[in-house]
Formats: structure tokens, sequence, C-alpha cells
């Protein structure tokens, strides 16, 4: 009997877990990263849009970048910058939120102001390839991300992530 009881759990889990998933896609916000390619020792830098169904634009966008450290190391402190704060009275804040031997973490918030965020580019992030970086694929991730709606709902969008080539 227990076991019947662990799948039905199972099912409806999955069930609910799929009906959040269609929520961002129901509300249209999407996020996309740009992809790059480039050589030990250069910089890079990856573009974060939005896209929103007209009249679903959101006032307010947070999410968090994990990045590998072996493979990138930030330009400075700011690494990133908003490609639209300026031009919406809105501010682009972001800090360190974690850091250990794999990857650290970033936690940004564009937001202020009464103007919606417009489709396109939200920010981009400037990193620097070390010499010592391994050749290959390196995965930069955006995760936690939650749009605020004029109406004040927050809404979570899909996590999502680009790949790095890094050459020679």
């Amino acid at each position: 009997m227990p076991l019947v009881s662990v799948r039905s759990r199972r099912i409806r889990y999955w069930w609910v877990a799929g009906i959040a998933c269609l929520a961002p896609a129901l509300l249209g916000q999407t996020l996309r990263l740009s992809s790059a390619s480039a050589s030990r020792g250069d910089q890079i830098t990856v573009e974060l849009s939005l896209e929103s169904p007209a009249g679903k634009e959101p006032l307010a966008l947070q999410w968090e970048t994990k990045v590998p450290v072996a493979t990138f190391g930030p330009i400075d402190d700011k690494s990133f910058t908003g490609a639209t704060a300026q031009d919406t009275g809105k501010s682009l804040n972001c800090a360190v939120k974690e850091k250990n031997s794999d990857s650290y973490i970033s936690r940004c918030i564009l937001a202020g102001g009464q103007k919606p965020i417009p489709n396109g580019p939200v920010a981009r992030l400037r990193l620097r390839i070390p010499m010592s970086a391994p050749v290959g694929e390196a995965h930069i991730q955006v995760e936690n991300a939650t749009v605020a709606s004029r109406e004040a709902k927050a809404v979570s969008l899909v996590p999502i992530d680009t790949v790095v080539m890094v050459r020679r």
C-alpha cells in the first residue's frame, strides 16, 4: 500500500510542478542569454534580454547568475551594466550572493520608476577568461528570476543558461 500512495503523491507533485512551469509561458515573459566564444585572456560580454507581450511588460526584474570560477573572472566590481536602466528611470543593482570553489552567484535587481521594462537587453555581464581556464564549453546560468507586474504580482521565470566556448 505505501508504494501506491508514494506513487500517487509523485503524480500529483509532477502535475502541480507542470502547471507552475507553464505559468510564465502563459504570461509570456521570457529571458534569453546571448552566447559567446573567446580565447583565454580575452574579455566577453553576455547579454541578458527580456521578451514580454504587449501590455505585459513588468515593472521590475530580479535574477541570479551562476558563473563557474575556473572559467570566468569579473573584470571589476561593476561586471553587470544596465542596458535599459537609464532609459526607463530604473537602476540595476548587483552583488555577489555566494562564492565557493566551483562558482559564484550574483543577485541582480532592475527596479525603480513607473515605466515598464521594454523588450530587449536588460543587462550585460562582462567577464574575463583567465589564462588558466579550461578549454571547451562553459555554462553561465540565470536562475531564480522573477518579474513584478503592474499589479504587484510576482511571476517566476524558467531558468536559462548559455554556452561560452573557450579557445586556447
